[in-house]
């Protein structure tokens, strides 16, 4: 870079985590920012990874770095308590931070959020399902923070488009504990009696019949109270969460099943219990051929978010061939026309909020279908 000035750019990441999953994910990122550096070919970007030991302290630390080289923008961090740490020390220095939290209370002041949002999910989804007739929801939700985001954005969404909530029932995130709450949801207990069947009470005063043995007794137990259920649920709880609803006669077939972008994970297409469900997440188009270009470079898959550090860098490298002190503005970063990364559309909000455009994707045992493509502009899209 002899005879240039470089457009600084720093990317804090938690390289030296305690957390052995986080420093690969920290890893993957990296890997995935290095490319981006290589496919954005701007010869005046300078990207200076620094660590952050995936704490408070480290990331405070590594701001302070960052800003003593001169970075004119911040990528990451990835932990909530890491971008609070780093984002007064930005702020005072007049440099925007551009983190992979996905907690929204540390968004807003110069620090604007790149991850994806559950609540942007379950709109997309839950608008696609009440325009194909459905209006009766019901919904899953885990006990978490996560959760309570989610069932907000549900029951706001559901109400906002026409539709009916008819059952919210919360479970604890464990596969032993999730029977109760599903059958809860279902109201099992109601539609076996009103088929005659046998209730708990009765089984449990000596009546020898299991709640197998009454399915197989009553191979329909009517309808169940909705017709659309959402689960935000991913990985090994999904699996084992999903196979509980048909279990208590809530038909698949009769009933939609809906989930958030933690779906995105091929191998929940062996779940037949999913297959035909539909979920909101980013076009896989871009991200397969982003998926192929990681592989070819470093011979393994990325991590789920490496698509993140991918479209930071990207952007960054992109805007830095702007005049200093426009490049990384407030007015740069949130020009209403968003831009175009490997997750598809996405701009950033006034409040450092983060608006993308999703597809709805349909579970299939070949893979996952799009049947509602994600906008390619945000002109005349609901977001």
């Amino acid at each position: 870079m002899a005879g240039r000035t470089p457009v600084r750019v720093a990317l804090l990441l938690p390289l030296s985590a305690p957390d052995r999953d986080l420093q690969q994910v920290a890893q993957g990122l990296l890997n995935s920012a290095q490319l981006a550096v290589f496919e954005v070919n701007n010869p005046d970007l300078l990207l200076l990874p620094i660590d952050t030991a995936g704490t408070a302290p480290g990331a405070e630390a590594a701001a302070r770095q960052a800003l003593g080289l001169g970075a004119e923008l911040i990528l990451g961090p990835v932990l909530r308590e890491e971008v609070v740490a780093v984002a007064p020390l930005a702020r005072q220095a007049g440099v925007p931070v551009l983190a992979f939290s996905t907690d929204r209370s540390v968004a807003g002041n110069g620090v604007y959020l790149l991850s994806f949002q559950p609540e942007q999910e379950v709109k997309r989804v839950t608008q696609y399902a009440i325009s194909q007739a459905h209006s009766s929801f019901a919904a899953l939700i885990p006990n978490t923070d996560y959760g309570t985001r989610v069932r907000d954005a549900f029951i706001s969404t559901v109400q906002a488009d026409g539709g009916r909530v008819v059952a919210l029932q919360p479970y604890d995130r464990n596969a032993a504990a999730m029977a109760d709450p599903v059958k809860a949801l279902a109201d099992y207990e109601k539609r076996i009696a009103r088929q005659g069947g046998y209730s708990d009470t009765a089984v449990g005063a000596g009546v020898g019949v299991t709640d197998l043995e009454r399915l197989q007794q009553y191979q329909s137990l009517g309808t169940a109270p909705f017709d659309a259920v959402l689960l935000p649920e991913g990985g090994d709880l999904l699996r084992a969460l999903a196979p509980l609803l048909p279990y208590y006669d809530v038909d698949p077939h009769q009933v939609k099943f809906l989930g958030t972008g933690l779906w995105d994970d091929p191998i929940i297409g062996r779940e037949p219990a999913l297959d035909g469900g539909w979920f909101a997440a980013p076009s896989p188009d871009q991200r397969n051929a982003f998926i192929s270009r990681f592989r070819q470079a470093y011979n393994k898959d990325p991590p789920s978010i490496a698509s993140l550090a991918f479209d930071a860098v990207a952007l960054a490298g992109s805007l830095a061939r702007l005049p200093k002190g426009e490049r990384f503005s407030q007015a740069t970063l949130t020009n209403p026309n968003g831009f175009n990364g490997i997750d598809g559309i996405f701009r950033f909000t006034s409040d450092g909020g983060t608006e993308r455009g999703l597809a709805v994707l349909e579970v299939t045992p070949d893979g996952f279908k799009v049947v509602s493509p994600a906008p390619t502009t945000f002109q005349g899209s609901s977001f």
